[in-house]
């Protein structure tokens, strides 16, 4: 298959995204953002392709207008060549965040895919502001792309499944398998004392699970004294994974969760972390008492 062509496989495939909000500044993530926007989308799909210039001076807005609206058309010719239909956008603003979220409630996105650069610190999510404050009041589904490796050149998407996995998260491997030619493996980790009985309740939800897709998938548990190393012993370089939030998501110092944003770093392959849709008082709201609840009950708050 051709680089530049986003192969439409007879897999069933989940809800349809409409309108795909990207916004890109860094080229060493931009491309494979608008590459993962491609899988996600079929040819009714709009990709609008965004960059924002910070409103300082005169000469610093120019330089920086300049290159951001190259960066923008080379996307937008990418997205043309992956058969989507894609809108640049452009903005000036004293706030990125700020441009953004009213860039998405304009076009009424009901995704927002945006990349993340370097490790998922603490630090690095307190100053990288953008990401967390998009994530947190964005109003839509959202999917951070860890780039490490091309997408073209996925084999396998590794999913940990556990008793809270949600549907959105289901629709949203749905649609990447139906448009590539990966293997799925839905994974769940267990200590190595756990006894018979919760190893066949697990196994018959992954079964379950596995039978929502139409595609030839495999399940595995793998036994790990964590959920995080339990999960690496399962990923090779041309794995995807692709995870949900954990129940710390909600705090300022963690991007998706303490495992999350271990699992981001340590991985061998590229990471998407996706959150769906949730109003966002209540979304805290629950965030904050299941975070609280982790803290206080040992063994709690490893679902992925």
């Amino acid at each position: 298959m051709n680089n530049d062509e986003t192969e439409e496989r007879g897999s069933q495939s989940g809800n349809t995204f409409k309108n795909v909000l990207i916004p890109v500044s860094n080229p060493q993530t931009a491309e494979q953002m608008v590459r993962l926007a491609a899988a996600l989308t079929d040819t009714s799909s709009v990709l609008h392709i965004m960059n924002v210039t910070l409103n300082t001076s005169f000469l610093n807005r120019t330089s920086s207008w300049r290159r951001s609206s190259e960066l923008v058309m080379e996307m937008s010719h990418l997205g043309n060549r992956l058969e989507r239909v894609t809108k640049p956008l452009a903005s000036t603003a004293s706030s990125i965040p700020e441009a953004i979220l009213n860039a998405r409630k304009e076009i009424n996105a009901d995704l927002l895919i945006m990349g993340w650069f370097g490790r998922v610190t603490p630090l690095a999510v307190k100053k990288s502001r953008v990401v967390k404050k998009v994530l947190q009041k964005a109003g839509c589904d959202v999917a951070i792309l860890k780039s490490r490796n091309k997408l073209q050149d996925v084999e396998r998407v590794v999913v940990p499944v556990g008793g809270g996995t949600r549907p959105e998260r289901i629709s949203l491997v749905q649609n990447f398998l139906a448009r590539k030619s990966a293997e799925l493996l839905l994974t769940n980790v267990l200590p190595h004392d756990s006894e018979q009985k919760e190893e066949e309740q697990v196994g018959e939800m992954l079964t379950q699970t596995a039978q929502l897709f139409g595609t030839t998938t495999k399940t595995n548990i793998q036994k790990a004294d964590n959920m995080v190393d339990g999960l690496l012993q399962e990923t090779k370089p041309n794995d995807l994974i692709i995870i949900g939030p954990g129940r710390e998501w909600v705090f300022k110092s963690v991007l998706f969760g303490r495992h999350a944003d271990a699992i981001t770093n340590r991985a061998p392959c590229s990471v998407v972390m996706y959150k769906s849709r949730e109003q966002k008082v209540s979304a805290w709201f629950r965030g904050m008492l299941k975070a609280a609840s982790g803290f206080l009950t040992p063994g709690t708050g490893k679902k992925l």
